[in-house]
């Protein structure tokens, strides 16, 4: 019997014995793979979007599911858009006007309407390249005897220069004059262009990195948008961990890790990930405790190499060496007993600062909870050209490399 089978066997032991709601670790299965456009898009249920409630209130709430096979995981955001279900559909369903609130697009072009669906094409042009593909809208509305149902959009990319894929939009009514807008994405980049193949050779991690820029820049472009106008720009406030209790998150972390952002007005003031990590607490710290562990598993072709170490001190240096978003710079790592500090010294991303806790579950499986920020500004020049006058898919970059820091420090203590 091997190690992995055991751990998950002991763990499914405790949950009959605790009555617990978590999960055993999945055993490595092949189960069949379906594409972006086959695989089911996940959802919030009522009880679901309930317990995410005090956390939507600070900011979108995201789920991002773990893999199935080689076919990629969904990202899944919920948050509260003050408008009604009536005027927030009115709003997704006119594509022609998405260039107005989407700074991604440079045009869309309606081929189409038939009833209740919509055929366009739409084009993203930057200073390096010019981006084009083809989706079909439907929408869905609710019965007229259960309007909590709330809207279905589905959006279906049928090819062009960023994959193919699926979009939902589900727009439930949520006290007077709000709603509770749930957005679930998946876009597959590998048999995209050129340009976004380049991009890519990050295989998952990049891909899944594009997913959640685009799918938050389209959640905020739709809120603002819809809400008539753009909330007050403030100061960041310092790194704080988000009140948040690992123990309690047992039907989420079973299916992927969450994703909880910190707005403060327009801006994004941090992101927080949350997630389990499907190995013993003593291997996970000792991955996190040492950034050459982790830092080689961001995505292929990424490195780490320590500088200098004193004591619980550790400056090192970094680099992602892949075409086009190759970057570098130094960083500086502090251990405690029960946070472990980096931040950003000098090179990309100067400034940046992140957070990262452990947590031993009562089965002695590893968990964290890590939240930071950086100015997506500061990084590769080809994030510098891509974010350039779209604030939202900037944010959005950070919070997917939240999350790809997590994933890391994850993949090398299953290793």
């Amino acid at each position: 019997m091997n190690v992995h089978r055991t751990f998950a066997l002991a763990i499914f032991g405790l949950a009959l014995a605790t009555g617990s709601a978590w999960a055993p670790a999945k055993v490595a299965a092949s189960p069949p793979t379906l594409t972006a456009e086959e695989a089911p898009l996940g959802l919030f249920s009522e009880r679901e979007r309930n317990e995410l409630a005090p956390f939507i209130e600070r900011g979108p709430v995201a789920l991002v599911e773990f893999n199935e096979g080689d076919a990629l995981p969904a990202v899944i955001f919920a948050t509260k858009i003050h408008a009604t279900p009536e005027h927030v559909v009115d709003v997704i369903r006119r594509p022609e006007t998405y260039p107005t609130f989407m700074p991604a697009l440079d045009s869309v072009d309606v081929e189409s309407r038939y009833d209740s669906m919509i055929a366009y094409a739409w084009t993203w042009k930057t200073v390096l390249f010019t981006l084009t593909g083809r989706n079909i809208m439907t929408v869905f509305p609710p019965p007229a005897q259960k309007p909590d149902r709330g809207y279905r959009i589905s959006i279906r990319s049928t090819g062009g220069d960023l994959g193919t894929g699926r979009m939902m939009w589900r727009v439930y009514p949520s006290g007077q004059n709000e709603s509770l807008v749930v957005f679930s994405s998946r876009i597959d980049l590998r048999k995209a262009n050129w340009i976004t193949r380049q991009i890519n050779h990050g295989q998952r991690s990049v891909n899944r990195t594009a997913n959640i820029a685009l799918a938050f820049a389209m959640l905020r472009g739709v809120t603002r948008q819809t809400e008539g106008q753009r909330p007050a720009v403030t100061n960041p406030t310092e790194l704080e961990r988000p009140e948040v209790d690992v123990r309690k998150l047992a039907a989420f972390l079973n299916r992927g890790d969450l994703l909880l952002i910190d707005m403060r007005g327009d801006r994004l003031n941090q992101v927080a990930s949350v997630g389990r990590m499907f190995a013993r607490y003593t291997k996970v710290r000792k991955v996190m405790d040492n950034p050459e562990e982790f830092g080689s598993a961001l995505i292929p072709g990424s490195y780490v190499k320590v500088a200098h170490r004193e004591d619980e001190v550790t400056d090192f240096r970094w680099g992602i060496d892949i075409p086009l978003i190759g970057t570098s710079g130094t960083m500086r790592m502090k251990n405690g007993e029960s946070l472990i500090t980096i931040d950003a010294t000098k090179g990309a991303v100067k400034g940046g600062a992140w957070r990262f806790e452990p947590i031993k579950l009562p089965w002695k499986e590893g968990a964290m909870v890590s939240w930071g920020r950086f100015e997506p500004e500061k990084a590769s020049w080809l994030v510098k050209m891509i974010v350039e006058g779209n604030k939202d898919l900037g944010d959005g970059i950070v919070i997917g490399s939240q999350l790809m820091v997590h994933r890391a420090i994850r993949t090398r203590s299953q290793s």
